[in-house]
């Protein structure tokens, strides 16, 4: 008897110890469909305004294969945004692995792995990251980051 109720403390245990809480469960679905969007979406404007909270100290960094740094402060997405000066939606498919999320009170972060296909058939390996804060109850990205690899 005392062998059953030790298995059912420690199972107990270990699903507490990786249930996502709801916080967490929320703020990796805003990054799902950030990604998503923005490979979908021809207006970027919207995608933005969906998703996004730019604050003075929001950031975007991003570096390709070759070494290039794409450095965006908030005030250069938002001149982007109201020219339109924003990528194309390019209907690329995508699959997210090794996710890591954490949220507590009005913050939030991911960190994950991502594998874009785009329609020409060429693959891209990124790591990424998200920084999210809770604004009036909805999680907004603040910043966030890509960095391309290539797999070993």
């Amino acid at each position: 008897m005392k062998a059953l109720y030790l298995t059912i403390f420690l199972m107990g245990i270990s699903v507490l110890g990786f249930a996502q809480t709801k916080d967490e469960a929320a703020v990796r679905q805003v990054v799902k469909a950030e990604i998503k969007d923005f490979h979908t979406n021809a207006d970027r404007k919207r995608v933005y305004l969906n998703w996004w909270q730019l604050l003075p100290e929001s950031r975007w960094v991003s570096t390709n294969l070759e070494g290039s740094v794409l450095f965006l402060t908030s005030d250069v997405i938002k001149k982007a945004i109201a020219n339109n000066f924003m990528p194309p939606a390019d209907s690329a498919t995508f699959t997210f692995s090794n996710f890591a999320v954490k949220a507590s009170g009005k913050v939030g972060e991911v960190t994950f792995d991502d594998k874009s296909v785009t329609p020409d058939s060429n693959i891209i390996y990124s790591h990424q990251f998200r920084l999210l804060e809770r604004v009036d109850g909805t999680w907004k990205i603040i910043s966030g980051g890509l960095h391309q690899y290539k797999p070993q």
